[in-house]
């Protein structure tokens, strides 16, 4: 210990008598530094940039293109969002013409049946064009055992039933 406290004090002695340290500088005026004149650059040299600058030009890069990126994203939800609220719109629109519309078409059809006279209808067949109704022996029951499909040319027999043969 006693060997580093020798040493301190040496040192701090050294400052201590400096002549440097002691010296006092009269007046206002300090001494200028001296400058270093500017280097220009020579237009033949040409610059390369280091690994590190090579490597953060490449990240800033592609920073850039993800930033560019995502932005396009977000411009596509925004537009596919606003499309979304105007087709929403737009259905509300038409569901409420098509109720309208269901509404007006009820109405018409339960005037028309208002209007419908089925005995004044009865009344101009019997009278006015001569028909007559219908009696049990003009009903023919028919029973098609092959299908259910009926052809509007075929014949239909007097029994009722066709055979398979026909």
């Amino acid at each position: 210990m006693a060997a580093r406290n020798n040493y301190k004090g040496s040192e701090r002695n050294y400052y201590e008598n400096n002549s440097r340290n002691k010296a006092y500088i009269y007046g206002s005026a300090v001494p200028k530094r001296l400058e270093r004149p500017e280097r220009k650059e020579d237009p033949r040299q040409v610059r390369v940039p280091s690994k590190a600058q090579r490597k953060s030009s490449a990240h800033t890069k592609m920073f850039v293109m993800a930033l560019i990126m995502i932005m396009g994203v977000a411009v596509g939800l925004i537009y596919l969002q606003a499309q979304n609220n105007a087709m929403k719109s737009n259905v509300s629109v038409l569901q409420e013409e098509l109720k309208n519309l269901r509404e007006e078409n009820n109405n018409r059809y339960h005037s028309l049946n208002d209007n419908i006279n089925l005995d004044a209808i009865k009344d101009r067949a019997v009278n006015g064009l001569g028909m007559t109704a219908v009696t049990p022996e003009q009903v023919i029951d028919y029973d098609n055992p092959v299908s259910d499909y009926i052809q509007q040319n075929a014949v239909i027999p007097t029994s009722g039933a066709l055979s398979e043969n026909n």
